[in-house]
C-alpha cells in the first residue's frame, strides 16, 4: 500500500552547494521509493543557498522543501556557549515545524529524521518517528581532538552530546548503515538499532564525467593515489600526514591527490612532504562528475578514517574497482577484506599506513586491477540499491499507525531544551559565544613566538581560550593559569590548567595575558586593564585576530 513518507535531513544532492553523505543517502534512496508509488517529501536547510523564502524543488518526483535561514528562534537558546548548537536547533526547529504543519493538511505515514540533528525535538506529529543512526556524537567528537588524560569535552559538546539523547529519546525506532554504529549504541545506550544498509549508487554517469578536469590537473599520466574526504583528524589526515615522507621516499614517482574540506590538517598534509611538495596536490571540493574520474584513475583510495559510518568515499572507489587502503574498527573494514578489494591497516598507525600505500603501488597492474574488481563485485552484492529499499520499505511499513511513545508540542519540547541548556550552562564554563577557529589565533601565537614569551595567562577558559591553549602547548609556551569571570570554574581545571579569578592571576602570575575569546575580546581586555588601573604595572594583552568594523583591517594588539 502506497505511504505518504517525510524526511527531515541538512542536505540534498543538487540543493545549494553543501552535500552530506545523510543528504546523499536519502537522494539515492528516496527515487527508489517514489518509484514504487510512495510519496516522498524532504524537509532541509542547506548551506550556501542565499534565499529569504521557502523554495520547493522536484527531483526524481521526491518533493524538497528547502527553508530559508531565520534567526527569530535563536533568542530561546540565547545561553548556549557557543553558536554551533544554537544554529542547529535554529535549523532543526525551521525543518520539523514546517513538517508539522504538512503532516496536519496531509498526514504523514511515518517522518524520518537524523541523530545528529534535533528535529525529533520538534515534531508535532501523531505518525511514528524513524531515527537514522550516522554518527555518535561522545566517539565522533573524540576522534576530532587529540584528548590527554585529563582533559575534559568543550562544553559546547557536553551540550551536543545531551540533545542527541533527548532527540534520541524523543523518536520511536532506530536503523543505522554499520554494523559498527548498531553496535556502539547497544553498548553505549543499550538501544536496540536495526542494521539496515545503503544504497551502492554512483550519481553521475560516466557520459557526465569531466575527464578534461581530470587530465589536466592529475598532468596526464602521473600515477598517484587519491585521499577523498574532509582533511581533518577525524578522517585520519595526520595519519596520512605522518605517513608520507616514508611513502614519497620508496616511492618516488607517485604523486597523492587531496580532494575535500580544507580542515585542520591541510598545513599538515602539505608541510610534512617537504622537498616533495610538489607531489601532493589539493584541489578543493568539487562536484562528482570530477571526483569520480580522478579517483578511477587513481592507483587506490587512502582512508584512514579513526572512525566512521560505512563511508560513501569507499563505497564508490569500490564501485569504481579502485583498491581502498581502511582502518580497521572503523565500519569500513565491513567492505574491505585484507587483501581483497583493498588492505586493512591498524588505526591510527602511520607506519603501517605507510607499508600499505607502497604495498599498493608496488603490485603488477594486473593484481591491483583483480583486487578493485573484486571490491566492486562485493559491494554491488553486499549493497544492492532495491535491496535497500526494500529493507527501508518494509521498516516504514512495519511502523505504519505505530502509536507515539511520547508526544509533546513544540512548545513544551521547545521549554525543556532550553531549561536543559540553562542548567548546563549554569555549571559549566562562561565561554565565549563564538566559534574559536584555530587560523584566528595563529598570529597572536607567532607575535608571541616573535617576542620571545614563554609564559602567559589567558583570560577565558571556554571553547575560544582552550584552542588558544592547545596551541601555545604545540610550541612550547606555558600556561600558568587561566582567567575567567565565572566563579563556578574557580578552582577547577580544564585542559589541566586552573581556573582563577582575575584578582588571584594579578597577585600571583606576570602582568602578561592572552584573550581567550573571539566574542567579548574588548570586554575582557577593558577588565584586565581596570585591575592595574591602581599600580604602576602595564600589563601587556595579546588579542586574538577580528575584523574591526571602522577599518576592515586585521587587529592584533600586543605590547
Amino acid at each position: 500500500m502506497p505511504m505518504h513518507l517525510g524526511f527531515l535531513t541538512n542536505g540534498y544532492a543538487g540543493i545549494g552547494q553543501y552535500e552530506s553523505g545523510a543528504g546523499n543517502y536519502l537522494t539515492r534512496l528516496a527515487p527508489l521509493l517514489v518509484r514504487r508509488g510512495h510519496e516522498c517529501e524532504v524537509f532541509c536547510n542547506t548551506e550556501g543557498l542565499p534565499i529569504h523564502y521557502e523554495v520547493i524543488e522536484h527531483i526524481e518526483g521526491v518533493k524538497v522543501h528547502v527553508l530559508p535561514d531565520d534567526d527569530s528562534r535563536l533568542a530561546a537558546f540565547s545561553r548556549l556557549p557557543s553558536p554551533t548548537p544554537v544554529g542547529s536547533l535554529a535549523s532543526s526547529w525551521r525543518v520539523a515545524h514546517k513538517a508539522s504543519q504538512v503532516h496536519q493538511r496531509h498526514p504523514f505515514d511515518a517522518i524520518q529524521v537524523t541523530n545528529y540533528q534535533f528535529g525529533a525535538l520538534f515534531l508535532d506529529v501523531d505518525a511514528p518517528i524513524v531515527m537514522r543512526m550516522s554518527s555518535y556524537s561522545p566517539l565522533w567528537r573524540k576522534a576530532e581532538v587529540h584528548m590527554a588524560a585529563d582533559e575534559s569535552f568543550p562544553l559546547e559538546w557536553y551540550v551536543e552530546f545531551m540533545l542527541e539523547r533527548n532527540a534520541i529519546a524523543a523518536s520511536d525506532i532506530y536503523y543505522a548503515p554499520s554494523r559498527f554504529l548498531c553496535d556502539r549504541y547497544r553498548e553505549y545506550l543499550d538501544l536496540d538499532v536495526r542494521l539496515i544498509r545503503p544504497p551502492a549508487c554512483l550519481d553521475v554517469h560516466s557520459d557526465e564525467w569531466d575527464r578534461e578536469w581530470c587530465r589536466t590537473v592529475t598532468a596526464g599520466a602521473s600515477p598517484y593515489l587519491a585521499f577523498v574526504n574532509a582533511i581533518n583528524r577525524r578522517k585520519g589526515g595526520h595519519i596520512l600526514a605522518a605517513a608520507l615522507p616514508r611513502f614519497f621516499d620508496r616511492c618516488p614517482n607517485v604523486h597523492i591527490h587531496l580532494i575535500g574540506q580544507p580542515l585542520d590538517c591541510l598545513e599538515l598534509l602539505l608541510g610534512s612532504a617537504g622537498q616533495h611538495r610538489d607531489r601532493v596536490h589539493y584541489h578543493g571540493t568539487v562536484a562528482h562528475k570530477r571526483v569520480y574520474p580522478l579517483l578511477a584513475s587513481a592507483m587506490g583510495l587512502v582512508f584512514p578514517s579513526l572512525i566512521d559510518n560505512l563511508p560513501n568515499t569507499v563505497i564508490e572507489a569500490m564501485m569504481l574497482g579502485v583498491p581502498a587502503i581502511v582502518a580497521r574498527n572503523c565500519s569500513a573494514d565491513e567492505l574491505i577484506a585484507d587483501g581483497r578489494a583493498g588492505f586493512l591497516v591498524p588505526s591510527a598507525s602511520p607506519d603501517a599506513l605507510a607499508d600499505a600505500m607502497i604495498r599498493l603501488v608496488h603490485m603488477p597492474t594486473e593484481t591491483r586491477r583483480m583486487m578493485g574488481e573484486q571490491g566492486k563485485d562485493f559491494v554491488e552484492r553486499l549493497l544492492e540499491p532495491e535491496a535497500a529499499a526494500d529493507s527501508l520499505e518494509a521498516l516504514f511499513a512495519e511502523v505504519r499507525g505505530m502509536p507515539r511513545r511520547r508526544r509533546l508540542s513544540p512548545e513544551q519540547r521547545l521549554r525543556l531544551v532550553a531549561a536543559a541548556v540553562n542548567d548546563l550552562c549554569a555549571v559549566g564554563a562562561a565561554a565565549a559565544r563564538a566559534k574559536a577557529p584555530r587560523a584566528a589565533f595563529a598570529p597572536l601565537v607567532a607575535a608571541l613566538i616573535k617576542n620571545g614569551v614563554r609564559s602567559i595567562v589567558i583570560y577565558g577558559a571556554g571553547e575560544a581560550g582552550q584552542t588558544l591553549a592547545r596551541e601555545m602547548r604545540l610550541f612550547g609556551i606555558e600556561v600558568p593559569v587561566f582567567v575567567d569571570s565565572n566563579p563556578a570554574l574557580w578552582g577547577r581545571h580544564v585542559l589541566g590548567i586552573r581556573v582563577v579569578p582575575l584578582s588571584e592571576a594579578v597577585s600571583h602570575a606576570e602582568p602578561v595575558f592572552a584573550v581567550g575569546s573571539l566574542a567579548w575580546t574588548d570586554q575582557i581586555v577593558a577588565q584586565i586593564e581596570s585591575a592595574y588601573e591602581s599600580s604602576q604595572v602595564r600589563p601587556g594583552i595579546y588579542r586574538p585576530r577580528t575584523l574591526t568594523h571602522e577599518t576592515g583591517s586585521d587587529d592584533l594588539s600586543e605590547p
